[in-house]
């Protein structure tokens, strides 16, 4: 209709003509069949020319008769000016309903041929499942090519894509544009992405770009599967936005059908580390996001050459587990993938895992105030537990290796190349150290504290805070608040309390992966630790950090606990015998434990690099400058930078294992595994009603299309108002019937 006003307004000669036909394409579809009203002349004309006069005749013997046909006449004219009015009107709505009248619910446009029009395209994985052999997404570039059709490039009304997905202003055809073939290349290029989606944002920019227009005419239609993840937020985003005046909306929601859809949600792995001939187990997380029970196949793939495989049965909607044990013979960077098959949504179906494996653990042991007597410091019973020979010739090397240094090395030494941090008897650390290592925890690193004599517990817990979920406390990583010093370290005591500890341990967690492993051997490796000093630890409430042992009078000796991406352990005492037996004792579990919980940490790091695909931060700023390299899973390679104080960020398009190159050391090398949104493996959909409420909030009128012919009438009511030819052809039937009733009366 748009169509036919601006290309027939072009070729009238006068500009009062062409506002007079602007101002009629307001009410009627095609005004140029008012030209029609004028046959509404013709019966008055004819009745003109051929009206018959009587003739008077004079007759006095019907004298008494003379009365009677004088009203009979007068009747009789009655009746034929009636038929002329029947036959007049009938033939002006006869024009009126060619020319299509229709109305408007909310009043006159200025001009209707003055239109912006904002197609919002769901372009989610989730529209890659296939109904009947068709993407969903297929299905909804037909329903918008629909809304399209009968446009071309001539004609007064803007346009425009806005995707959920990859969106790209600069792109044409992705914001409101008189070139139709613009929109339409957009269209045929909108593909399903395993970017992270934002259906809100696509929504927001659409009522934005229409708001900017300034037409008169303006409509949105959200074309969606209605999948919950998503559209949630974009209900939301309506509820919250202002009304226009001159918007009409409409969600158009594709055929979502009963699919066969298996993700991989999740791949893990677990063990004693990412080291050369270590075994590992690869888990992998299934949701079958069908209704119904469904086999999968899932096959683990390493460095891209099919490993094993699993075969499950997934009920509706359900998950499963699948576990693949793995051990690789060299160092390096290896690729875990396991993927499902012979389902209808390929987005989903493949998860890649990086792992770096190393030939040995980078550890960093990081001390306060240090003796010149090596022995008495808590650095050398760490280092000798984890690497007990130190690379001595003739020796077995263990799978750490410990690098000691200075407390002032945390303001400059790199830490994202160490799996763990062990903190010594940490004293008062300057502002910009505490930063840095609070950005190490929470990025996935481990870091171990051993207080002692140079520690301040209060002012240490001042400083790097309460980080295990509690309300209070958002930038801190400890996992308990460390209190006043109880007991004397064995060098402070008088000879008739030297053997006399203050405490010793009477519970342990067997049940935390740090101390699993000893779950079988004799409770008296842990329940003869002791302490002649420490400090108290108070674990807050209510939070996730565990005590893994507990001495006597229920005062904690090691606590633990999740800080953002990585994970803090709290001992209550200094690893040196003036302070514990635990580093001297004879058969004591100080070595094995220190492995332990080095492993466990490492294996927390090296699963945190686990992105989603599209923009994202490699690495949060730091207080140096950063350049280098970015390969993509195709080995393609583009630079990469970061000023001082910068966060790294990089645009992953695509799935799959990337690497950062930052340096020409092995260590320099960071590892991301880039996959899809699991979020978007969830099937719940959003009511319908519920949409089209939200949608009325910022719209004149809210309508749903549920399939091609609802589509059509959405269309026509968006664009031509409520019809009224029909009920003028109604009338048209009845004056008819009307016009022959009179006409044998006459």
């Amino acid at each position: 209709m748009w169509k036919v006003a601006s290309r027939a307004s072009s070729w009238l000669p006068f500009s009062g003509v062409r506002a007079v036909w602007v101002f009629l394409t307001q009410f009627f579809v095609n005004p140029a069949f008012l030209a029609g009203l004028a046959a509404a002349s013709i019966p008055v004309i004819l009745h003109l020319r051929y009206r018959r006069t009587a003739v008077e005749l004079p007759f006095p013997s019907l004298k008494l008769l003379r009365l009677s046909t004088k009203r009979v006449a007068r009747r009789k004219k009655v009746e034929e000016l009636l038929l002329l009015v029947v036959r007049a009107l009938m033939l002006a709505l006869l024009a009126l309903a060619l020319a299509k009248p229709f109305l408007k619910a909310t009043g006159f446009l200025a001009s209707r041929s003055q239109s912006a029009v904002a197609l919002v395209l769901d372009n989610s994985g989730s529209m890659a499942t296939r109904v009947g052999g068709q993407k969903r997404l297929d299905l909804a570039r037909a329903r918008a090519e629909s809304i399209l059709a009968g446009w071309t490039a001539g004609d007064a009304v803007k346009c425009g894509v806005f995707l959920s997905a990859g969106a790209n202003d600069q792109e044409p055809g992705q914001t409101l544009t008189h070139r139709i073939e613009d929109v339409r290349t957009a269209l045929a290029k909108a593909e399903p992405s395993p970017c992270q989606s934002s259906l809100a944002g696509a929504v927001a920019r659409a009522l934005d770009a229409l708001g900017a227009s300034g037409d008169p005419h303006r409509e949105l239609y959200l074309i969606t599967d209605l999948q919950a993840y998503g559209l949630r937020e974009t209900v939301d985003l309506l509820s919250k936005r202002d009304r226009s005046p001159h918007l009409y909306a409409a969600l158009v929601p594709v055929e979502t059908g009963q699919p066969k859809d298996l993700a991989v949600i999740d791949v893990t792995y677990s063990g004693r580390g990412l080291l050369v001939r270590t075994p590992l187990t690869v888990e992998a997380t299934l949701k079958n996001l069908s209704d119904h029970s469904c086999e999968a196949n899932a096959e683990l793939f390493l460095d891209a050459s099919r490993s094993a495989s699993r075969s499950v049965s997934i009920g509706g909607g359900a998950t499963a587990t699948v576990s693949f044990p793995v051990s690789f013979e060299s160092a390096g960077l290896k690729t875990a993938a396991v993927e499902v098959k012979d389902d209808d949504n390929p987005t989903n179906d493949r998860r890649v895992l990086a792992l770096p494996v190393e030939e040995a653990l980078r550890v960093l042991i990081v001390e306060g105030a240090a003796s010149v007597l090596e022995f008495q410091n808590a650095s050398y019973y760490v280092a000798r537990a984890l690497d007990p020979f130190g690379g001595e010739e003739g020796t077995v090397r263990s799978g750490i290796r410990p690098l000691k240094m200075p407390e002032q090395a945390l303001l400059t030494e790199d830490l994202s190349k160490y799996r763990c941090v062990f903190l010594l008897n940490p004293g008062a650390m300057s502002l910009e150290a505490l930063k840095r290592l609070k950005a190490f925890v929470r990025e996935g690193g481990g870091l171990v504290v051993f207080p002692g004599p140079a520690t301040d517990g209060p002012r240490l817990t001042a400083d790097l805070g309460l980080g295990v979920a509690t309300e209070q406390a958002t930038e801190g990583i400890l996992p308990a608040r460390i209190g006043a010093r109880f007991g004397k370290p064995s060098s402070e005591r008088a000879p008739a309390e030297e053997e006399k500890p203050e405490a010793r341990v009477v519970d342990i967690a067997f049940a935390h992966p740090v101390l699993a492993p000893f779950k079988g051997l004799d409770r008296t490796l842990f329940t003869a630790i002791q302490a002649n000093a420490g400090f108290e630890l108070a674990v807050p409430t209510g939070g996730s950090a565990e005590t893994l042992l507990m001495l006597d009078g229920q005062r904690p000796f090691l606590v633990g606990g999740p800080v953002g991406a990585g994970e803090v352990f709290l001992f209550c005492s200094a690893p040196t015998p003036d302070w514990t037996n635990l580093p001297v004792r004879s058969g004591s579990v100080f070595l094995p434990m220190m492995h332990t919980l080095c492993h466990y940490l490492a294996g927390r790091r090296a699963q945190s690099g686990s992105l989603i695909v599209g923009h994202a931060i490699l690495a949060p700023a730091a207080p140096y400058e950063r350049k280098g390299l970015l390969v993509a899973p195709d080995s393609r390679e583009q630079p990469i930078s970061a000023a001082a104080g910068e966060p790294l960020v990089a645009d992953l398009g695509r799935a799959g294992v990337w690497r950062a190159i930052l340096g020409p050391r092995p260590e320099d090398i960071q590892a991301y595994s880039v996959n899809f949104d699991p979020k978007e493996a969830d099937a719940e959909q959003v009511a319908l009603g519920e949409v089209r409420e939200a949608l009325q909030v910022v719209a004149v009128e809210a309508l749903i299309a549920e399939d091609t012919d609802a589509l059509k009438k959405v269309l026509s009511r968006i664009r031509e108002g409520v019809p009224l030819w029909n009920f003028f052809l109604v009338l048209v039937l009845g004056l008819a019937v009307l016009e022959v009733y009179l006409a044998n009366r006459a």
